[in-house]
């Protein structure tokens, strides 16, 4: 009896130990978890709501530029391209002011709005040489 008696006790004091365990490693890997949670919202955070760069392209589906954004040498400018990469669209900002011109598939200029000194609007057509035809306050 006395034999089944410690043997019961050191079974409780091994269970005992194992229950501490037990519990140290259920604190440790709710911490773990925690901690990574805590890392994933951090990495989640808000995005950036702006983007800063000189140049940006932007390609269609087959990697042909289609438009070009960027700073001219007088001030801000979007080019577009044609499928085949020809210079369809330009509007840019100078000191002058606003300027748009549209070109043909020969990339002549076609059609020009702009503001002048006297802060007037004017609009050009031109021919197919790019010769003007047109002038308009």
């Amino acid at each position: 009896m006395q034999v089944d008696h410690m043997a019961e006790e050191s079974l409780v004091r091994r269970i005992d130990r194992l229950e501490r365990q037990n519990r140290t490693y259920r604190l440790a890997g709710a911490l773990v978890v925690l901690a990574g949670a805590a890392a994933l919202c951090i990495g989640m955070s808000a995005p950036r709501k702006s983007l800063e760069t000189d140049l940006l392209i932007i390609k269609d589906a087959t990697g042909n530029t289609r438009m070009i954004l960027g700073m001219a040498d007088d001030g801000p400018a979007i080019t577009m391209l044609d499928a085949s990469g020809k210079l369809r669209a330009n509007i840019a900002v100078t000191e002058k002011g606003p300027e748009f011109d549209f070109l043909d598939a020969s990339e002549t200029p076609r059609l020009q709005m702009f503001i002048d000194d006297k802060q007037v609007p004017r609009v050009n057509l031109l021919d197919n040489r790019g010769t003007q035809v047109t002038f308009r306050p």
